[in-house]
């Protein structure tokens, strides 16, 4: 995960908080000093800050309840040295006796001994631990994946297409499918999402589009969708894997953000239970699991499993790590067992955080009724809370994820030019909730008003809820708005960049194999992407190998890098250069903001 907005803040020995540093001279040179280790020290300075975690991991660095009792009854106390933060009891107890006690992890940290089996050939305890979590998913099969839900979506696309087969992908996919494009040689046939342009966030395809699809490319082999994706946000998963078996394709589903699906009748249907063929779940992401720890499902035929593990081989790494396999198997547990009780609490503290929140003046919070009216669920333990209300005021999400970071201690996953994104996973407790929503009320008190927050809190006078309301309805008509996830794009309309593909040239594979040289994005409009360009988070491409790069896309480009509300760019260097394929398309004149 990375977080846009100002850079976070380290500890000082004398109490008081800096910047975090690079660990190199003020000048920028690079360090030298080789008894330096940089980011052990940056790491070491943010589990000092002691944060409430509304960021993956799922298991929020908490150990369960019996291991952190010294910690007291709070959720955000600091432990003495040795102990571990207080949590909600979500963390596998024998998990956490084994890696909170002695060496911690690393006495875990072994190899393919004796007793411990082989993830790439099981037939032993990884064996029966893979077993156990296709049971608790409803899945003919499971792999373990140390490489995150990335590697499991390259290995089902090379599974399920060779150079030059059709595939019928979500353009709101994660950028993980670019790359199961690029090692698979497959020709993408992308669908529009619908999107809310209120949020400025992607939905998902309708059935209408997607049937369309089919339609149009009777050859494709399979189907890519997403559920839910990164806001929540699910589509009709179950109609949709029906028209893509209707039409005889593999049904492959990104479940990247929805690992606890299964857990709770409250939460929108998992994949597997809607029929889809293959189901790539990070458990990392909303389970109590380490980072990198995912599972990739399979159910019925259409996919030999055989192929997929041999996939699987080429795209991870031979030399797994026990620690993270073993985090797989006590987050299954958990689930298993405890998982539909800890949910409980998840849900009941989400809604309740939701009607104060939206109680505030202009501030508003995603929430089911809204996404049923359009043919979409929500999954309730994201909370998008947007403060596009407030923009005439200069707020964004950008600085109240700063002043919740800075002022009280909350991180969030993601914030961007209207939103801010919590994630709320079974480790959370209700006072973390509150805490989250104290910091809120707070800031939105300080912004309308002309008093100090910090003796307003939690409370806004009449007068300045009327100002901030009046102006917030004013401008909530408005259509023509950036794409909230990439900040402000001037001439670029609502969602557009999502709304319309652009042209693509070659396969991904071809562009990223072919002769490449970087090129200032103003002088790119017309050429072809050799690379991805990603606002990440959320990781959804602008651009994928292959494209053209449009006006619009140089226009965003342009503007993200200026706006200081959208999140880093990847693919594009510091300079503003972008990778293209050399001597593909012909340059003409792009248009930014000062061009």
């Amino acid at each position: 995960m990375d977080h846009a907005g100002a850079g976070r803040r380290g500890v000082r020995r004398d109490g008081g908080h800096t910047p975090f540093m690079s660990h190199t001279a003020n000048n920028g040179a690079r360090a030298t000093d080789q008894a330096a280790a940089p980011l052990v020290q940056a790491l070491m300075d943010y589990v000092a800050l002691h944060r409430a975690r509304f960021h993956m991991p799922g298991h929020k660095g908490k150990a369960p309840e019996a291991e952190a009792a010294t910690c007291g009854a709070r959720s955000d106390a600091r432990p003495v040295a040795g102990t571990a933060v207080r949590g909600a009891g979500a963390t596998d107890p024998e998990l956490a006796s084994l890696f909170l006690t002695g060496a911690g992890p690393l006495r875990a940290d072994v190899t393919e001994v004796e007793g411990l089996d082989d993830l790439h050939a099981p037939g032993g305890p990884i064996n029966e631990a893979q077993r156990l979590a296709a049971l608790a998913y409803g899945a003919d099969r499971t792999f373990f994946l140390v490489n995150g839900s990335t590697c499991g979506l390259e290995a089902v696309i090379m599974a399920a297409c060779g150079p030059g087969d059709e595939i019928i992908v979500s353009r709101d996919t994660h950028m993980a499918v670019a790359s199961g494009l690029v090692l698979s040689g497959a020709r993408p046939v992308y669908v529009a999402p619908e999107v809310d342009e209120l949020y400025g966030i992607p939905l998902g395809p309708s059935a209408d589009r997607l049937d369309a699809a089919l339609r149009r490319h009777p050859r494709a082999r399979a189907v890519v969708l997403t559920n839910p994706n990164y806001y929540g946000v699910a589509p009709d998963v179950k109609t949709l894997v029906a028209i893509a078996h209707g039409y005889g394709k593999i049904a492959v589903v990104d479940e990247a953000h929805g690992a606890h699906l299964p857990f709770h009748e409250a939460l929108p249907p998992s994949a597997l239970a809607a029929g889809a063929d293959a189901v790539v779940s990070g458990a990392h992401k909303s389970l109590p699991a380490m980072t990198q720890a995912a599972f990739l499902h399979l159910k019925g035929g259409a996919l030999d499993a055989a192929k997929v593990g041999r996939m699987l081989r080429l795209v991870e790494t031979s030399s797994p790590s026990y620690v993270l396999m073993a985090s797989l198997d006590a987050a299954r547990r958990v689930a298993a067992t405890r998982g539909r009780e800890l949910l409980d609490g998840v849900i009941r503290w989400a809604a309740a955080a939701r009607e104060r929140l939206s109680r505030l003046p202009g501030v508003m919070c995603l929430d089911a009724d809204r996404l049923a009216a359009r043919g979409f669920a929500h999954d309730p333990t994201k909370l998008v809370v947007s403060f596009w209300g407030l923009r005439s005021r200069g707020i964004t999400g950008v600085e109240i994820a700063r002043r919740l970071r800075e002022r009280h201690g909350v991180e969030v996953e993601l914030a961007d030019a209207r939103n801010i994104l919590a994630i709320l996973t079974m480790a959370d407790s209700e006072a973390d909730v509150e805490r989250l929503v104290v910091a809120i009320e707070s800031e939105i008190a300080g912004i309308c008003s002309d008093g100090d927050a910090g003796e307003r809190r939690g409370e806004v006078d009449r007068r300045a809820r009327r100002r901030c309301r009046a102006a917030a309805d004013d401008e909530a008509g408005e259509v023509r708005v950036p794409v909230a996830a990439y900040g402000p794009c001037h001439e670029v309309s609502a969602c557009s960049l999502f709304s319309s593909t652009p042209p693509l040239r070659m396969t991904p594979r071809e562009a990223a194999l072919s002769p490449t040289e970087w090129m200032p994005v103003r002088e790119a409009c017309g050429r072809v992407a050799a690379d991805v360009i990603v606002p990440y988070p959320p990781g959804l491409p602008v651009v994928c190998p292959g494209e053209e790069i449009t006006e619009p896309l140089v226009e965003f480009v342009l503007n993200a890098l200026s706006s200081g509300t959208a999140p880093r760019l990847r693919g594009v260097r510091g300079d503003g250069a972008v990778l293209v394929v050399v001597g593909a398309g012909r340059a003409r004149p792009g248009r930014g903001p000062d061009a």
